[in-house]
């Protein structure tokens, strides 16, 4: 599973510039980790949806489930 990326030095890619300013920066990091975690989020509510109609899941183990993947998420 991938990393975390670095928002910081994304946003720094994004602007190109040293010019932007830290605010700018800061601004454009906190977007990109905004949808990371939107992201993050949605793919856990499809895969409940999806393991609830594939095998009829019981609702303990997808909570184990669930937090076997925010635990890799972090």
């Amino acid at each position: 599973m991938p990393e975390t990326p670095h928002f910081e030095a994304l946003a720094g890619r994004i602007v190109r510039t040293r010019d932007a300013g830290e605010p700018l920066l800061n601004s454009i990091a906190s977007e990109l980790r905004r949808v990371w975690n939107a992201r993050g989020a949605a793919d856990r509510v499809k895969l409940h949806d999806e393991l609830n109609n594939a095998i009829g899941a019981t609702v303990e183990a997808l909570r184990r489930l669930e937090r076997a993947i925010k635990y890799l998420d972090r």
